[in-house]
């Protein structure tokens, strides 16, 4: 078999090879080339043209009786600019750019290399770590009941794949295809694909999505209409929902990571088989470990997509588990650590992985009453102003301000009581300025008292990133209630007598009203906005947080109706609530209904 380069000032690439931006090398007497054989793909020629002679100022008198158009004599002609650069700006192009990460690679940091190693433990002690669905050991699945794992793998990849060195130095790998950061192509891009098939065409070759069976369109399918709202609630152009998953075709192990998630979902709220969730989880552990010993691997963003996915799924685990191990967790936050400049930087889906993890760690912290792991850059990477900006600044505004809150309740506490009180003042009063500043559109549609039926208020929002704003001010008036230095001064000294105790009830007791009211609100809006199940789960931390303050007489109405809300939201939405089910009604004892 020879093989022969095409000529050049030939336009007579493959669309494949062009796609890909690589050498097309034809094959004599072969209607493919050599990369469409050794890859399965299916060669298609392109033969775009440029036709300068139509243009009298490319070619003025030469061309003009070979021309195809005719133009008046006193046709005017534009002249172009001096320096042009011709774009092919297609969704399918821009889905396989190369990583524009010159400018933020492993050596820019000085502490690169500890991050990566510090990783690589973390990723290998959650391969480790990772509980199975029941109790017993889990043996290896039997092909009919996981196929997709095991063939996730482009059919009949040739060495080019399995080891693809890209124009950046990097090692590429079957099992982790590293896509652009900025890949923001809908599913619907692909649709551009279909005016090129023929009837007697298999449609199968032209999918980009690589999905192997029924099963894996199900799961994927799942993901995109149920899970994805999950992610992108704070994200009003959805990129986990829209541009993540045609991002996975060509990355199987971020599409397993995905398969792992919306398997462990499905077994929540239905009869779907547990065990399919472990087998992906298992071939994702096992991709991820070896790539996170790679040098860049702490500045790749589909690493951090992957691992923000799989933290979901860490967080669903939980029933199984009986306690957050927050594995995947410290993986998010050594990724963050690494990529935040680059990520905001960039925009997209990076920078909607990093504001997905930011939220998953504000929600970690409530849940175990800790402050917030520590974050480069993030003063520099988000606007902490009041100045007009869109939904999104303005979210992430109030939800960084809640994460400085978390670090001042829970942090260490090496400040006097006037430095506290000072930093309290602050925090109040930037909570407050944020409410009164805040867009219009941001406040309820609709309020109303609790009705009958409920202690809880009516309060309806129009979209989930203002749900989620008005949650998180809520969240940072209940810490500083709850955490006033000023409160010290009312408790009783130790030769204190009964005024002093008096002054402590009282101001207990205002304390725990102010709270009450607060929760009241954040269950009102979940329940009101029961679709979404971010709502809840906000809900689900902070009636844990706050559940002491719900102990006493007269309270066993609202604490039912948490409990009925909890239930709920765990039937709904598959979140595991049953522990902090069981953690209230221990600290209720007797008051609570329900047993």
């Amino acid at each position: 078999m020879t093989s022969v380069e095409v000529p050049k000032g030939r336009s007579n690439c493959c669309l494949p090879c062009r796609d890909r931006h690589i050498k097309c090398i034809t094959i004599s007497n072969e209607d493919s080339c050599v990369n469409c054989i050794s890859h399965s793909f299916t060669c298609i020629k392109d033969s775009i043209q440029f036709r300068h002679g139509d243009n009298p100022s490319v070619a003025p008198a030469r061309g003009t009786g070979k021309r195809q158009q005719e133009f008046d004599q006193g046709q005017v002609w534009v002249k172009p600019a001096k320096n042009l650069h011709w774009i092919d700006d297609t969704q399918e192009l821009r889905t396989t750019y190369g990583h524009e990460d010159d400018a933020w690679t492993a050596s820019t940091r000085p502490d690169a290399e500890n991050l990566r190693q510090r990783l690589a433990a973390e990723v290998s002690s959650a391969g480790r770590d990772r509980p199975a669905t029941s109790h017993a050991v889990i043996s290896p699945l039997p092909q009919s009941t996981l196929q997709s794992p095991a063939t996730s793998s482009r059919a009949s990849a040739g060495p080019a794949e399995v080891r693809e060195y890209s124009s950046r130095g990097g090692l590429r790998s079957s099992e982790w295809t590293r896509s652009p950061p900025n890949s923001d192509t809908k599913p619907s891009s692909i649709a551009s694909s279909y005016l090129i098939i023929g009837p007697n065409t298999d449609s199968s070759s032209f999918s980009r999505w690589s999905l192997q069976s029924a099963q894996e369109a199900y799961l994927m399918q799942h993901y995109v209409q149920v899970i994805g709202k999950f992610m992108d609630v704070l994200d009003p152009d959805r990129h986990f929902t829209f541009v993540l998953p045609y991002r996975a075709a060509s990355c199987p192990t971020l599409q397993q990571a995905i398969f792992a998630l919306s398997a462990r979902h499905l077994s929540r709220i239905g009869d779907f088989d547990p065990y399919v969730s472990d087998g992906y989880s298992r071939k994702v552990l096992d991709a991820i470990s070896p790539m996170v010993r790679e040098s860049n691997a702490i500045n790749d963003v589909d690493l951090l997509c992957a691992t923000v996915v799989l933290r979901l799924l860490e967080e669903l685990d939980v029933s199984l588990t009986g306690y957050d191990n927050e594995r995947q967790l410290k993986g998010v936050q050594l990724l963050m650590n690494a990529q935040m400049s680059a990520a905001i930087a960039n925009g997209g889906l990076h920078q909607a992985a990093i504001c997905i993890a930011l939220h998953q760690e504000v929600t970690a912290a409530l849940m175990a009453q800790r402050p917030t792991a520590p974050f480069l850059d993030l003063d520099s990477a988000f606007d902490r102003s009041f100045a007009p900006a869109d939904d999104r600044t303005w979210a992430f505004r109030i939800i960084l301000h809640c994460m400085d809150i978390l670090a001042f309740c829970y942090g260490n506490d090496t400040q006097d009581k006037v430095q506290s009180q000072g930093e309290w003042n602050r925090h109040m009063e930037y909570a407050k300025k944020w409410d009164a500043l805040q867009p219009t559109h941001f406040k309820p549609m609709y309020e109303e008292k609790p009705p009958p039926d409920s202690p809880f208020p009516l309060i309806y929002f129009h979209r989930p990133i203002q749900i989620m704003s008005a949650m998180h001010l809520h969240v940072c008036l209940i810490l500083l209630v709850s955490h006033d230095p000023s409160l010290q001064t009312g408790y009783p000294s130790a030769g204190g007598g009964i005024h002093n105790l008096r002054r402590a009830a009282q101001a207990l007791k205002e304390v725990d009203e102010r709270v009450r009211y607060h929760v009241r609100a954040i269950c009102g809006i979940a329940l009101c906005n029961m679709h979404l199940a971010s709502a809840m789960i906000m809900s689900t931390a902070i009636v844990k947080l706050c559940g002491e303050h719900f102990i006493g007489e007269g309270l066993q109405r609202e604490q039912d109706s948490i409990l009925e809300m909890l239930e709920l939201h765990e039937n709904k939405h598959g979140w595991p609530t049953q522990l902090v089910q069981n953690y209230l009604k221990s600290i209720w004892g007797c008051n609570g209904a329900k047993r």
